[in-house]
C-alpha cells in the first residue's frame, strides 16, 4: 500500500510539473509572440520614418497624380527613392506614397515597383481597399500602423506615415512601408520556437523565479534588435543623415551618404558640433534651426548653405525631428539629395 501511495504522488507530481511547464509555456508563448509582434511594429514605424524624411513636400506638390506625373523630373526621382529604400531592407516588399481625393478616395503618386512589374501601381491608381486605418492618417496627422490586411496584391503589416506641408500644417500625402504578412508570422513564430524549447528544458524548482528574468532578457533583446534595424536603416539611407544632441549640438553619428558629401572621415565629425566643423554658411541658422525645432518639434525642406571640409559649397534643403533614445533628446538631421557645390566667395 505503502508502495502504492508513492507511486501515484510520483504520478500526481509528475502531472503537476507537466501542467506548469504546459500552461507556462502557453502563456510566455503568447506574451512573447505579443511582445516580437509589437517589437515589429515599433521596428517597422521607424523605418518608415526615417525613409518618409527623403520625401519632399515639393516633389509632392510638383505632381497631378496622372499620366503626366511620367516624364516629370519629380516622379522620377520619388520613384528612385522607393526603390532604392525598398532593395536596402529585403524585410520590406512594397514601399509607396499615396495621395488622397477631396471625396475621400485614395490613390497612388509612385510605388517601389518597376513599370514592367505585374504590382506596378502607376500615377493616379485608385487605392479601392485602402482601410479607416490609412484615411485616418490623413485625417488626424498620426503614423500608424496596420495588419496583416488583405488587399488585391496579397496579405500585409502596413506602417503609415503622414507628409505635412510645414506651411499650413495639412497632411498632403502619406509614405506607406509593407511587409509581407507570411513573412511577419514566421518571424514571430521562429522567435517563439527559441522560448518553447527553453521552457521544455527549465526544471520545476527555477521556473518561478526564471520567469522574471526570462521577460527582463527578452526586453535587452527587443531593444537591442530595435537598435540594430535602426542602425541599418539609419546607416543605409541615401540622404545625408547625422545624429547631434539637441542641448550641445554635438554630433552623435552620421551614415556614409554624410561623409561622403561634406569629404569628412567619422573620427573627424563624431563629439564635435557643427559649428566646431564650420558646415553652416550661415552659422545663425543654426540657432534658428534649434529654436524652431523646440518649439514644433520638425524642420522640413529648409533651404540651407552648407560648407564642406575643403570650403566648397553645398547647397540643399534640411529636415530634423527630434527622436527620443534611451531617454536622451537627439536630433536626427537629412539634407536633400539635390545640392550644388561651389567654392566659397567673399561677400
Amino acid at each position: 500500500m505503502t508502495g502504492y501511495n508513492t507511486m501515484k504522488t510520483s504520478i500526481r507530481w509528475w502531472q503537476v510539473v507537466a501542467l506548469v511547464i504546459l500552461f507556462a509555456g502557453i502563456f510566455l508563448t503568447v506574451l512573447s509572440a505579443q511582445q516580437q509582434d509589437q517589437s515589429m511594429r515599433t521596428d517597422l514605424l521607424i523605418k518608415a520614418g526615417i525613409a518618409e524624411t527623403g520625401v519632399s513636400v515639393k516633389q509632392v506638390a510638383a505632381m497631378t497624380a496622372s499620366s503626366a506625373d511620367l516624364a516629370l523630373p519629380e516622379y522620377q526621382t520619388l520613384k528612385i527613392q522607393l526603390r532604392k529604400i525598398q532593395m536596402t531592407d529585403p524585410d520590406i516588399r512594397f514601399v509607396y506614397l499615396v495621395g488622397q481625393k477631396q471625396d475621400g478616395t485614395i490613390f497612388f503618386y509612385a510605388d517601389s515597383e518597376s513599370p514592367e512589374s505585374a504590382d506596378y501601381s502607376p500615377p493616379g491608381q485608385v487605392y479601392s481597399e485602402a482601410t479607416d486605418v490609412l484615411k485616418s492618417v490623413f485625417a488626424t496627422g498620426k503614423v500608424a500602423i496596420e495588419g496583416p490586411s488583405p488587399d488585391r496584391w496579397g496579405t500585409w503589416v502596413s506602417g503609415f506615415i503622414p507628409v505635412t506641408d510645414p506651411a499650413t500644417g495639412r497632411v498632403i500625402a502619406v509614405f506607406g512601408m509593407d511587409v509581407n504578412a507570411s513573412d511577419w508570422n514566421f518571424a514571430i513564430a521562429r522567435a517563439c520556437a527559441a522560448l518553447i524549447v527553453t521552457l521544455v528544458l527549465i526544471l520545476i524548482i527555477i521556473i518561478a523565479f526564471g520567469l522574471f528574468q526570462q521577460r527582463e532578457q527578452w526586453e535587452r533583446r527587443r531593444i537591442e534588435m530595435s537598435e540594430e534595424k535602426f542602425s541599418k536603416a539609419f546607416n543605409t539611407n541615401p540622404a545625408l543623415m547625422a545624429m547631434t544632441s539637441v542641448e550641445e549640438g554635438r554630433i552623435l553619428d552620421v551614415n556614409a551618404s554624410f561623409l561622403t558629401a561634406f569629404g569628412y572621415s567619422r573620427e573627424e565629425v563624431i563629439g564635435k558640433t557643427p559649428l566646431d566643423l564650420g558646415l553652416y554658411f550661415y552659422p545663425s541658422e543654426r540657432t534658428a534651426i534649434i529654436r524652431q525645432i523646440k518649439e514644433t518639434g520638425q524642420v522640413r525642406d529648409k533651404e540651407i548653405r552648407f560648407c564642406r571640409k575643403n570650403r566648397d559649397l553645398l547647397d540643399g534643403t534640411l529636415t530634423s525631428i527630434i527622436i527620443d533614445v534611451r531617454s536622451s533628446s537627439i536630433l536626427p538631421t537629412a539634407s536633400g539629395r539635390k545640392m550644388r557645390c561651389g567654392r566659397r566667395t567673399s561677400s
